[in-house]
């Protein structure tokens, strides 16, 4: 009876691998907790989650499971949310990179036509921005 059982077991398991010991004990005739015994004893695991249950990661896309049918994590970890959300960028005066909020780096792109490092760089950068700009008038005053 005992290899029987754990042959109906392993059937089944093999049909449908995402069945519950429940639903496998119920086709079986045997409790839930022989079930699970016999897969323990067969090295299987007791219960193996739907992939229907995953979400890809939104960085790196590694599967992760869904807390609820309603609310979905976007980030495995706090790592993969940071990357997700910061750009590595060239500094204009200096040359040098560093990391910086993608956010941010819109809106400096847009708001100074230019990204630097420090509070230093940016002076620098807005003094040539200012010197090109006073060169244009006065070219402009001499025609």
């Amino acid at each position: 009876m005992n290899a029987k059982t754990r042959d109906e077991v392993l059937i089944c398991r093999w049909k449908n691998p995402y069945a519950t010991q429940a639903e496998i004990a119920q086709v079986v005739g045997v409790s839930r907790e022989r079930v699970r015994q016999i897969l323990k004893s067969l090295g299987l695991p007791p219960v193996v989650k739907n992939p229907e249950h995953y979400n890809p990661c939104g960085s790196c896309g590694k599967p992760m499971l869904r807390v609820s049918p309603t609310i979905r994590k976007k980030y495995c970890n706090k790592t993969c949310q940071l990357s997700a959300h910061t750009v590595t960028v060239e500094c204009i005066v200096c040359g040098k990179l560093f990391i910086m909020a993608t956010s941010r780096w819109t809106s400096n792109a847009n708001k100074y036509n230019s990204i630097s490092c420090s509070m230093g760089c940016r002076g620098v950068s807005i003094g040539r921005q200012i010197r090109v700009t006073l060169a244009k008038k006065r070219s402009a005053k001499a025609d």
